[in-house]
């Protein structure tokens, strides 16, 4: 077991150097080449060559069965034909939605597609996409259920050396593509739906948040009691995390969320244990 875990390790190093990927079928051919490497090296009798025949295997499914994935996440993508091109979306509000209120207003949000459509023809778009919109959308709440003209684009962003990588995030959140929500005399006007997508942990968190500000009419302090209390980074503005960073403190805030609620299940169990 330490021995596939060691070789596994360098073998998905190894698949993230790769500026192009290889085809699904040649990572299909290397994962049945590892698993053949690893039934021959259990085999040998001397460890020195079970360990080596070990690692090699594990390494060589490490690198497969990454670049297998990567192929699949990015057959997910947006298709090229659809890039620009404005896409009637039918789907509801996932995660927490951000809104910006400083200079013109806006929001973003995580959207599930249920479905799509095209000059009135059904299209494949991406399951979640990120969106930017205004108006009606400044309200928009965790499981509400929308119709929106969107134009999509694949995911692009800046990546400076040593600097967030844009693009990266998004594949890493599952966000396929990103769209900005068509809005004026020349596009269909955005449609509440009927009816609410159950998301219990999402709509609990945002009355959480929407309660803060509520209360606290300090943007700055109410983003960072949000950030502690539900984990909603976001809400936290630039200048504050450059603050944060400046005094070392940062990466307590990143996670004083999570450790506030272990500390409240440890807090609950302690009472209703006495």
């Amino acid at each position: 077991m330490v021995s596939a875990l060691l070789g596994f390790a360098p073998g998905v190093a190894l698949q993230l150097q790769q500026s192009t990927l290889w085809p699904a079928a040649l990572y299909g051919a290397c994962c049945v080449a590892g698993l053949l490497l690893g039934s021959l090296g259990a085999r040998f009798s001397r460890p020195p060559w079970r360990v080596l025949a070990a690692l090699l295997a594990a390494a060589v499914l490490g690198f497969s069965l990454t670049g297998a994935r990567a192929v699949w996440v990015k057959g997910q993508g947006l298709a090229e034909d659809f890039e620009g091109q404005e896409v009637l979306l039918v789907g509801h509000v996932v995660g927490l939605p951000q809104v910006y209120r400083s200079g013109a207003a806006s929001a973003r949000f995580e959207f599930a597609v249920q479905q799509a459509s095209l000059a009135g023809r059904s299209v494949t778009v991406p399951d979640r996409v990120l969106l930017y919109g205004s108006g009606p959308l400044l309200e928009v709440a965790p499981g509400q259920r929308w119709q929106l003209p969107v134009r999509l684009r694949r995911p692009h962003g800046l990546h400076n050396p040593g600097g967030f990588d844009t693009e990266a995030w998004l594949w890493g959140q599952g966000l396929h593509a990103t769209g900005t929500v068509r809005q004026g005399k020349k596009a269909d006007p955005p449609v509440l739906l009927p009816g609410q997508v159950w998301r219990p942990v999402d709509q609990a968190r945002f009355k959480v948040r929407q309660a803060v500000f509520t209360q606290i009419a300090e943007p700055s302090a109410a983003g960072l009691l949000a950030a502690l209390a539900v984990g909603d980074q976001a809400s936290i503005d630039k200048p504050d995390w450059d603050v944060f960073k400046v005094v070392g403190v940062g990466h307590l805030v990143s996670v004083s969320g999570l450790h506030i609620t272990m500390f409240a299940w440890l807090a609950m169990g302690v009472v209703g244990f006495m």
